[in-house]
């Protein structure tokens, strides 16, 4: 018996999330320094900063635990420019 994929498999794109994080990866062999906020969980063997700790929680209690908007939150572009 074969096993193949299925016709609307064979039609689906590949995953842009899995093309950023390759691109990542292909980065960081060439030696570039590379901030990858992409896949997956953190490495468990590094320790969150304990002022990640603190924001994180100041926004939960804050209920601000929505995605920002598509354009970006307007507050942190402000600070930022």
């Amino acid at each position: 018996m074969s096993l193949r994929p299925s016709i609307c498999a064979e039609k689906l794109a590949p995953s842009p999330t899995l093309e950023i994080k390759s691109i990542a990866d292909a980065l960081k062999k060439e030696g570039e320094t590379v901030y990858d906020f992409g896949v997956g969980e953190m490495n468990p063997e590094i320790k969150l900063p304990s002022i990640l700790k603190t924001a994180i929680a100041e926004a939960v209690m804050c209920d601000a635990t929505h995605y920002s908007p598509a354009a970006g939150d307007p507050e942190l572009l402000s600070a930022i420019s």
